[in-house]
């Protein structure tokens, strides 16, 4: 009802919850209106079409992806459509509904929603798109608009080799083009502090995070979202320690921050933990599990990615999402959707993006594979990786 109010747009609320031999999808509108509707897929059967998705997604990390790549996916993806959206799809038209709100259940845990294909449009073409974990964890506070008068951005990151990690080259780049810097002529979005490398660690973090003056926290890392065990997810510090999910739960209470951006993390998915697609030991529960820390200690929501991300189109996303949320005029799921509109209908391409050394992206550990410039940023692969998780206000 929160999100309805404020943004004036019909509002809903759907679980799809996963059971071993069934699928229910649930959803809740505005006034407490509970409505619900069985779908014929077992949970094998959903797991099955997740992976074909997530391994096409794969196949971009260590090549461009272009238009056959583009058919393939949507093919795959109009399977989950399918199942997840169109059940309800009548209702959704039928009230008007434009914002969707999801809390996801095991292994649908590991898609973007907004990747879904109707067979003529992604979902993200139409609707406004976010995630929550729990009602609970959903702040529902008042905020002030997002403009650069009144929000400070704590920008961190590694662009360093470290710890077995291949470098970024391009997180220097995307955090001066959020918080500004004089060295490579950029100006910055927001007013704030930058960390770089070995100037980002656990003490500078918490420190930063006590003096509560920042809104938004941008961190640029590697990530490892550990499927089975997801205690052992971590983000990596430029000091070459982790800051794994027992450490993040223990840093100071966030209350004053409206957003956390967790940029160039990957999910490790597709691994010996999904040999049979079935398993119900798969349950997504990492990809949450470093968001849902972030929330408890009460930032407000996480943006969070799903893969690993292609360094030019994370820039060029990242930029127009935070030129979108600067203008104070719209929510933060709307300035997602409109960044990643902007890069699938190709009014962003690679064009816009700054020169500099491709990404060299890790195959296996030890190994090295380098990921071609891509024309255009239309397949989801280069869109579609982050999802907005909490408050999207």
């Amino acid at each position: 009802e929160e999100g309805q109010k404020t943004t004036g747009l019909n509002t809903v609320l759907i679980y799809p919850l996963v059971l071993d031999q069934k699928l229910w999808l649930l959803w809740v509108a505005a006034g407490g209106v509970v409505k619900s509707q069985p779908v014929n897929v077992e949970q094998g059967q959903l797991a099955k079409v997740v992976l074909d998705f997530r391994q096409l997604m794969k196949e971009c990390e260590t090549r461009s992806c272009g238009t056959d790549d583009i058919t393939k996916l949507q093919a795959v993806s109009q399977k989950l459509y399918n199942w997840l959206i169109h059940p309800i799809e009548g209702e959704l038209k039928k009230n008007n509904v434009k914002n969707l709100i999801f809390s996801l259940d095991r292994v649908v845990r590991y898609i973007p929603i907004a990747a879904l294909h109707d067979g003529k449009q992604y979902l993200i073409e139409n609707y406004t798109i976010s995630t929550i974990l729990s009602a609970a964890l959903t702040s529902n506070r008042a905020r002030a608009p997002f403009t650069p008068e009144n929000t400070q951005v704590l920008a961190m990151g590694v662009s360093d080799a470290i710890a077995n990690f291949n470098p970024l080259p391009n997180v220097p780049l995307e955090l001066a083009a959020i918080v500004g810097n004089s060295k490579v002529n950029l100006k910055g979005i927001y007013p704030g502090q930058e960390f770089l490398n070995r100037a980002f660690n656990e003490n500078i973090l918490r420190q930063k995070l006590n003096i509560r003056q920042h809104r938004i926290v941008h961190i640029a890392t590697h990530g490892k979202f550990v499927p089975g065990n997801h205690l052992a997810s971590f983000l990596l510090l430029g000091d070459s320690n982790k800051l794994t999910v027992d450490e993040i739960r223990a840093l100071p209470l966030m209350s004053s921050v409206d957003l956390v951006v967790l940029s160039a993390c990957e999910s490790a998915l597709g691994g010996a933990e999904f040999v049979k697609p079935d398993s119900t030991t798969l349950d997504g529960i990492e990809i949450s599990s470093m968001s849902f820390h972030f929330l408890t200690r009460q930032a407000r929501a996480v943006l969070a990615s799903l893969w690993l991300v292609n360094d030019a189109s994370t820039t060029l996303l990242m930029q127009q999402f935070y030129k979108n949320l600067a203008t104070g005029k719209i929510t933060k799921a709307d300035a997602l959707r409109q960044a990643q509109l902007e890069l699938l209908q190709g009014r962003v391409t690679a064009k816009d993006a700054p020169r500099r050394s491709d990404i060299a992206v890790a195959v296996e550990s030890g190994t090295q594979a380098s990921q071609e410039r891509s024309p255009n940023f239309a397949h989801p692969y280069y869109w579609a990786p982050f999802i907005l998780i909490g408050n999207s206000l």
